[in-house]
């Protein structure tokens, strides 16, 4: 606490450009302990896996992204890599027509610009989650306190842990859409909404099941007649890319001898089972006294942020509980059972706010 105190100080104590100085610093003392805390990461919890894998000898998804990833980096389209990778599981060819397996190329074209191995992969994605971790910190400053600020990335540690404990996790494209999403949600709340535009527009573009909370708020603003264009315009900018996705995705299933393109041929009855999978995802460490306690955590989330969110009249939180209460209700639809990882979209932002539960208890004790 008291070197975010130090922090306000110097902040407040530097004019704008040399705020701005401070900030291009404080970003590269960011990267240097991203790159040690990686270090760290690979003695703690063993060798992650950041060398290309060779062909049939993977059989999971965050594999294929890797090896798609280095085949990219010698000279391969995206479209050719992420085929070849398909189409090489050690269990065989699972290339498909169905584009919601294609995974858009964004989160490709960053791993190929910023890195050059899965080592770089490895770091940026440190990096990433550190200005998470910063970003839960500003949300809660706003609205509610540093002190619950704290509580909350404790919170977070259990899921963060067993997220390197699982050597492959970071390859999961959702976290890298989440990391945007969220992003886009705290500049929404310091009132960047510019800055917001095109982190939503990253996020959709990175992975389209986004597409979910930004429909729920483009619905709640029509309803209550709120301007509409932060949500509007990535929407718009989303759309056209991914057509442009969907047409690659049919060039070269065309030239597979598959024309149908399907688009929806996975929704079904609602899952209970598919949404237990996903709320299990990475909540081993969530255990007390020898008993699985991730259900009672998660309860405690949900009820806490659908309080503060509706009936204690936290605007700014409206947002978070319309993202999960729609990812609840749609992604069971959607999803297959492989999909546990999908909670990487939902479960985090549950976790954050479980510390409100307190501020809801003591509201209801004030209550006469």
């Amino acid at each position: 606490m008291l070197l975010l105190q130090l922090w306000k100080l110097i902040l407040n104590y530097f004019s704008m450009p040399k705020r701005l100085l401070f900030y291009a610093v404080s970003t590269f003392i960011l990267i240097v302990a991203s790159i040690s805390f990686t270090n760290f990461v690979q003695n703690r919890f063993g060798a992650v896996s950041l060398s290309e894998p060779g062909l049939k000898t993977y059989s999971s998804d965050e594999m294929a992204f890797l090896k798609t990833f280095y085949l990219m980096e010698k000279g391969q389209d995206y479209y050719s890599a992420y085929k070849t990778a398909r189409e090489n599981y050690s269990i065989g060819n699972l290339i498909s027509s169905d584009v919601s397996t294609w995974r858009m190329p964004t989160v490709f074209f960053l791993w190929h610009i910023f890195a050059n191995s899965g080592l770089g992969i490895f770091r940026l994605f440190v990096f990433f989650l550190s200005i998470f971790l910063v970003c839960v910190y500003l949300i809660f400053k706003k609205t509610y306190s540093g002190k619950l600020a704290i509580l909350s990335i404790l919170i977070l540690l259990p899921y963060l842990y067993d997220t390197f404990s699982y050597n492959t996790s970071f390859l999961f494209t959702e976290w890298w859409s989440l990391f945007f999403f969220f992003f886009a949600l705290t500049s929404l709340i310091y009132k960047l909404n510019w800055l917001a535009i095109f982190l939503f527009t990253l996020a959709l573009i990175t992975r389209e099941i986004f597409i979910i909370p930004m429909c729920a708020f483009l619905i709640i603003q029509s309803i209550q007649k709120k301007e509409m264009r932060t949500f509007l315009f990535p929407i718009l900018l989303f759309l056209p890319i991914y057509a442009l996705h969907w047409f690659n995705v049919s060039m070269i299933m065309a030239n597979n001898n598959t024309h149908k393109i399907q688009l929806i041929s996975r929704i079904h009855k609602y899952d209970l089972l598919n949404l237990q999978n996903m709320v299990a995802f990475l909540m081993r460490r969530y255990v007390l006294l020898g008993l699985k306690t991730h259900y009672l955590v998660l309860f405690l989330g949900i009820v806490s942020i659908t309080l503060n969110g509706l009936f204690f009249k936290r605007k700014d939180l409206i947002y978070f509980f319309t993202t999960v209460a729609a990812f609840l209700i749609v992604l069971p639809i959607i999803s297959v059972k492989e999909n546990d990882y999908w909670g990487l979209l939902f479960v985090p932002l549950i976790l954050m706010f479980v510390p409100l539960i307190i501020p809801v208890i003591i509201n209801i004790i004030k209550t006469p």
